[in-house]
């Protein structure tokens, strides 16, 4: 296992790999997430959402398209993911974009569909394969950095993934890949499940999957809300096997929370520690714990300081 109890005082930017929510999006009002979920409430003429679905996104997603559907306030799913595409085009860059642009990490792993990290409007799709509803391998080129897309983008509108069918489908993805092996017709995509090709240490980085077993990870701007089953099964599978297999899985998994958000995720915390990943909380918010955070990865300040 790794020894190390502490995170570099320094960023490595061409091992370390960040994996970037929507937390930073959402620093700037009109990229707020809730301002998009109203704007699909609004296209499908629904009613708002039941008490008990609310903490659930996919079934709220799920709740509107039907309803769309059924009283034919929309023609199809592509209305709403085009409505999206729209909201998504419009986000800015904002100061802590800049602070991670500044790092230049090799690779960005993100689970947002906007392509502000890659700093182009015309970022370069990477991807061993292309394809067009369910992919751990979508790769994006941008300026500096290699972006990694978890849950699809907006340039392709049937990758972006939010209903239960998709994460189900997602899942059902990345468990192949990493777990029972892969079916591809290309032959771009290695058939052998990752388990074994990381003990034949024969991994290429074809897929963002590949940090997760390789490469120390900084999971920032993240809820990780439990819905997220996908990431939830990674962190869970990542787990057994760095206990089955610690000679070779021994990279470090690290959660970053402001302390106003982790009074009301203490579970979620609990069950992260108790998976081997490490969780940091600061006492700052908005700009200033991103700001923090950064100085920390520069080594301008302490842990303690973040």
């Amino acid at each position: 296992m790794n020894n190390r109890n502490e995170i570099q005082n320094t960023f490595d930017p061409n091992r370390d790999v960040l994996f970037i929510g929507n937390g930073i999006n959402n620093l700037r009002k009109n990229n707020n997430w809730a301002k998009l979920v109203q704007g699909l409430q609004q296209v499908t003429q629904s009613p708002n959402p039941p008490k008990d679905l609310k903490s659930n996104f996919p079934l709220v997603y799920e709740n509107y398209l039907w309803w769309g559907l059924n009283n034919r306030s929309i023609q199809s799913e592509k209305d709403l993911k085009t409505l999206i595409k729209n909201f998504l085009q419009n986000i800015k860059v904002n100061s802590i974009h800049k602070r991670i642009f500044s790092l230049k990490p090799k690779h960005i792993i993100t689970s947002n569909y906007d392509f502000v990290l890659e700093q182009t409007n015309t970022p370069v799709n990477a991807s061993i394969i292309k394809e067009t509803r369910y992919s751990v391998f979508r790769k994006y080129s941008g300026r500096i950095q290699n972006v990694w897309h978890v849950h699809g983008d907006c340039h392709i509108t049937s990758t972006i993934t939010l209903g239960y069918e998709q994460y189900s489908g997602q899942l059902q993805a990345l468990r192949n890949y990493v777990a029972t092996g892969t079916n591809y017709a290309s032959k771009n995509v290695p058939p052998q499940d990752l388990i074994q090709r990381l003990k034949n240490n024969a991994v290429n980085y074809d897929s963002w999957v590949d940090f997760f077993f390789k490469n120390d990870i900084h999971i920032i701007g993240l809820r990780l809300d439990f819905i997220e089953i996908d990431l939830w099964w990674l962190l869970t599978y990542w787990a057994r096997q760095r206990r089955r297999n610690g000679d070779i899985i021994s990279n470090r998994i690290i959660y970053y929370i402001p302390e106003k958000h982790a009074k009301k995720a203490m579970g979620k915390i609990d069950l992260l520690r108790n998976l081997g990943v490490e969780v940091i909380i600061s006492k700052r918010s908005y700009y200033n714990y991103y700001h923090a955070l950064f100085d920390y990865f520069q080594g301008k300040i302490s842990k303690a300081a973040i």
